[in-house]
């Protein structure tokens, strides 16, 4: 599994006070943390793959196989630069799709349109780099990835062969 936020008490405001030699009271530092939250429109993390992937796996009812088969594929994706030009939803619905078709089934629904907001045509070209770094992830030079979905707890994913994809199947209505 990804990593999660590390949970930690943060500080209490006096021992800041304490720090800056008391230099500045409370009432200071509360301010200031509303300017700093200000200046971030109160955004302090960012969506990440892993965040839409699980949303879209669970919109698709995907089955085990397929949701590691999502997983194995998303966490291959931080290998390749070339992934960096497509946002990170638009990587969770690939993987999405990669993975229904690969473990044969629907590749794309109305429902996975409506709460991802693409179709498949929206996705041919990042899912095309991602089937191409499935098909290369046994003989790739990074294997802990290939290694870690091998293991029998998550099904090993990585074992299964790659199937081809039609994507001439991204241009048709579902």
């Amino acid at each position: 599994t990804p990593p999660k936020y590390k949970k930690f008490s943060p500080p209490q405001l006096q021992e800041f006070c304490y720090i800056t030699d008391n230099t500045y009271e409370r009432e200071d530092l509360i301010l200031m943390e509303r300017r700093v939250l200000d200046v971030l429109d109160f955004e302090l993390s960012v969506p990440t793959t892993w965040m839409f992937l699980t949303r879209f796996l669970r919109v698709a009812e995907a089955d085990r196989q397929t949701e590691y088969l999502g997983m194995y594929l998303a966490e291959l994706s931080l290998l390749d630069y070339g992934l960096l030009q497509f946002l990170p939803s638009q990587i969770a619905a690939s993987c999405v799709m990669l993975a229904l078709n690969n473990n044969n089934k629907s590749h794309w629904s109305t429902t996975l349109e409506h709460y991802t907001g693409y179709t498949p045509r929206a996705l041919r070209e990042c899912a095309t780099v991602l089937h191409r770094l499935h098909a290369g992830a046994r003989t790739s030079t990074l294997p802990a990835i290939s290694e870690k979905y091998a293991k029998e707890k998550l099904d090993k994913v990585s074992d299964l062969p790659v199937r081809e994809v039609n994507f001439a199947l991204y241009d048709q209505t579902y």
